[in-house]
């Protein structure tokens, strides 16, 4: 029989084998990298071009630093992907034209767990743009509304479809079609991420703003034009979602 510590090494395997990831959504972000050169001294960069498990990044990073790094060293890089901060070992290499590439290694490693499983589970969602500012609640109406189906959901968010590339942080209006009282008929998100998908449409990865911690993620005069029924998502609600979720859905579990 194979011991905890057998059975955490397998399943972090398997987690590693299956982390799929698609480099060219990383083009213009930021990534961090360490190297035994430069003890103690994190270095940040952006990636300016991304093609069979190669990054190129910019040579000006970090003062400059980044084009001292010396060629053939094994350095730890990390960056965000689709709401995880993702890690792997990578080596340093130099093109002919001194182009700065980091040539990743096979095993990457989520280094941080989500906080909410997710489901493959299509329900049918109206959502809006939330104006960032002169917010009038009696205008929700009027705002353009589209209709879309969701690619899988959680108690903590949902991942949509949609036909144009929101910026991160953009807040949405939610209506979300799942037949369960416990879920409200309205909930505000924020975008994570939106990534190039099928059918020039974005894959748009929106976290639900419980009620409890809307203070963080909008100002108090703004908070007074909103309706409360659109806080109605608690954290106590959201435990419950989990728990019908991982019962009902639990054959979708991604």
């Amino acid at each position: 029989m194979n011991s905890a510590h057998e059975k955490s090494e397998k399943k972090e395997k398997e987690v590693q084998s299956n982390l799929k990831i698609e480099l060219s959504s990383l083009v213009g972000h930021d990534i961090l990298i360490i190297s035994d050169q430069f003890v103690n001294t994190p270095l940040y960069s952006k990636v300016v071009l991304a093609q069979e498990g190669v990054l190129s990044i910019d040579r000006g990073g970090s003062n400059g630093m980044i084009d001292k790094l010396e060629n053939d060293q094994v350095v730890l890089i990390q960056f965000s992907y689709k709401g995880q901060r993702i890690g792997t070992k990578a080596t340093v290499t130099r093109s002919m034209g001194g182009r700065c590439n980091l040539t990743l290694h096979d095993c990457v490693t989520p280094l941080n767990r989500r906080m909410f499983k997710r489901y493959s589970h299509t329900v049918k969602v109206r959502c809006a743009i939330l104006p960032a500012q002169n917010v009038d609640p009696t205008n929700f109406a009027k705002l353009r509304w589209i209709t879309t189906e969701s690619k899988n959901l959680s108690s903590g968010g949902i991942l949509l479809p949609l036909s144009t590339q929101l910026t991160e942080h953009t807040k949405l209006i939610l209506n979300i079609d799942y037949d369960k009282k416990e879920f409200p008929g309205i909930v505000i998100g924020e975008v994570r991420y939106a990534l190039p998908a099928e059918n020039f449409k974005y894959d748009t990865g929106i976290h639900f703003i419980v009620d409890e911690h809307k203070d963080k993620h909008f100002p108090t005069i703004t908070l007074k034009r909103i309706p409360q029924k659109a806080f109605e998502y608690t954290t106590e609600r959201r435990k419950l979602i989990d728990k019908i979720l991982s019962t009902e859905l639990s054959d979708k579990q991604e």
